[in-house]
């Protein structure tokens, strides 16, 4: 299912995808799915940007099990280096990848 983008994923999509260019528009048809699978290979520069995405990870709004082989990984390395091991453990408990309270 799609979703709308928000103007906040859409400034981020913009700044970490800029390949997509005026496909971001507000026309029918360009709505993602998730805004992490294209940037999987840019993670934010702004910690500000790369929180308001976990956050949405933590949502539900954005789904990183289709991240590329290796990327679920290093992207929870990521998440444990510059937030915390407790967010990094919410995410591995949405994904069902240890139990609650691991």
């Amino acid at each position: 299912m799609l979703r709308d983008l928000g103007s906040r994923e859409i400034e981020i999509l913009r700044k970490l995808a800029p390949e997509l260019g005026d496909s971001l528009g507000p026309a029918p048809g360009h709505a993602f799915k998730f805004i992490l699978l294209p940037v999987s290979h840019r993670i934010a520069s702004s910690s500000e940007d790369f929180e308001y995405l976990v956050g949405l990870v933590l949502e539900g709004k954005e789904d990183i099990r289709s991240l590329a082989e290796g990327d679920l990984e290093a992207f929870l390395g990521v998440v444990n280096k510059r937030l915390s091991a407790e967010k990094t453990r919410e995410i591995r408990e949405k994904l069902g990848l240890v139990e609650p309270g691991q």
